[in-house]
């Protein structure tokens, strides 16, 4: 019986914790819309390109230092050059390679926006050891499969509209 208490106290830990990621997540989320009418994802990109030298990578690249495909950073990129944050220049010597770089007003952004949850869980994940990193993905692993939703394609989540 004592051990079965134990069991539902960790249910509710666990399911109290991913409601607060899932709050948090939510917050800032609406947090930077409002403050720099930017989406997560938007304001992601940027911040991924102002820590890369020159400010300043190739699509695909950003692509894969956001864990996103290419097709979604390009619309990513496709609202940040219309709002003139980023620019994109194609390669001279390979027309396939599209380079994309952060503008100063792009630049300008950076210091006067908050940590969005993504880049804060990147950087906490990377700080982990791999044994550490290990145990999170197998539990993960665990809920997608009680959740029954291995099957999902993960979608980056977006700020909602309305803020």
């Amino acid at each position: 019986m004592n051990q079965r208490r134990n069991s539902s106290v960790l249910v509710e830990e666990t399911v109290n914790n991913l409601r607060r990621l899932f709050q948090v997540v939510n917050k800032q989320s609406k947090s930077v819309v409002f403050e720099t009418g930017l989406t997560g994802p938007q304001l992601w990109a940027i911040k991924v390109l102002s820590d890369e030298a020159g400010n300043s990578t190739t699509v695909s690249k950003l692509a894969d230092l956001m864990y996103l495909n290419s097709s979604t950073v390009v619309r990513i990129l496709d609202v940040l050059e219309a709002k003139t944050l980023v620019q994109r220049i194609r390669s001279t010597n390979d027309r396939r390679i599209v380079y994309v770089r952060l503008t100063d007003r792009g630049a300008a952004i950076i210091d006067r926006t908050p940590n969005v949850a993504h880049n804060l869980l990147i950087k906490g994940l990377n700080t982990l050891s791999d044994n550490k990193l290990n145990t999170i993905a197998i539990g993960l692993s665990q809920l997608v499969n009680i959740l029954d939703s291995q099957n999902i394609t993960p979608q980056h989540m977006h700020a909602p509209k309305h803020v």
